[in-house]
């Protein structure tokens, strides 16, 4: 069971909140929340969040995936229980099995473990049966409300803890509200795919997926990279040599490196000019 202190957060940087709160549409239940961590009323602020949260406040949503991050960071392990809580003045609180405490640890005392400081949360994934981090549920929660930058992180999310095919779902759901990273990611990984399987059909989706990233220009560095590899290995299309180097070429112009390698190696014209850039940069 995930034992998460309120009490912790009031005392982590509390003017860097307040400016992160600059982020977020000033929704009431933000607004509100403002006004109490304001007042160092953690809990209440918390709970006014969570609340509009559950009832379908994206903005909510992402504030509480920020914030929870901003405090306990990315987790090593996506499904890691949450048993211990260090505050910034080092007091390092257990949570877990009391036979089971760390040497340097406390125990919780009674008014840590009542209702009115802790705040219990266990979310249930129907995959692995196991929680996931606070963070990450309020960013599941805002992806399945229909944010579509929420769906791409959450896609990011699930590739790392439950593996590709579940990153597609969300992918795939960014993608098709024109998130631009959600099409990158959904069209790169259907590529691979489609040379993993030898199959043009999802080839053809990818290719036309990628498409659509490249047109999103500089926002998209590596689409280029993408489609290039799309035209010179017949991934959807037919081969192509000078669409991908222009693919390529144009996603080396917008930096990014892997396409500045390759440029600077495939014996072209301009092949001397992308090799000094890349010993500029580092790459070689």
């Amino acid at each position: 069971m995930k034992k998460l202190l309120y009490i912790l957060i009031a005392l982590v940087c509390c003017g860097g909140i307040y400016g992160a709160t600059q982020l977020f549409p000033k929704s009431n239940a933000i607004e509100k929340a403002e006004s109490f961590f304001q007042k160092r009323d953690t809990v209440s602020a918390l709970n006014t969040l969570e609340k509009a949260g559950e009832k379908g406040d994206i903005a909510a949503c992402r504030y509480l995936f920020h914030y929870y991050d901003s405090v306990y960071g990315t987790p090593a392990d996506a499904y890691v229980e949450v048993e211990e809580v260090i505050t910034p003045d080092g007091d390092w609180i257990w949570y877990g099995e009391p036979d089971k405490k760390p040497e340097g640890a406390r125990l919780p005392s009674e008014d840590e473990m009542s209702e009115n400081i802790t705040h219990e949360i266990v979310v249930q994934d129907t995959v692995t049966g196991k929680d996931i981090p606070i963070q990450w549920y309020w960013l599941r929660r805002a992806a399945q409300l229909g944010d579509a930058e929420s769906q791409c992180e959450y896609g990011e999310v699930a590739q790392f803890a439950l593996g590709t095919d579940s990153a597609m779902v969300w992918w795939e759901k960014s993608a098709m509200q024109n998130y631009p990273r959600g099409v990158l990611f959904y069209g790169n990984e259907l590529y691979n795919q489609a040379l993993d399987k030898k199959s043009q059909t999802i080839g053809l989706k990818a290719f036309q997926v990628l498409t659509k990233a490249f047109e999103y220009g500089k926002e998209l560095p590596s689409a280029g990279w993408h489609l290039g590899l799309c035209y010179m290995n017949a991934v959807g299309t037919s081969v192509d040599y000078e669409k991908g180097i222009e693919c390529l070429r144009q996603s080396a112009k917008y930096g990014y490196p892997e396409a500045i390698i390759e440029m600077s190696e495939i014996g072209l014209e301009d092949s001397s000019y992308w090799e000094n850039i890349a010993k500029k940069q580092g790459l070689k």
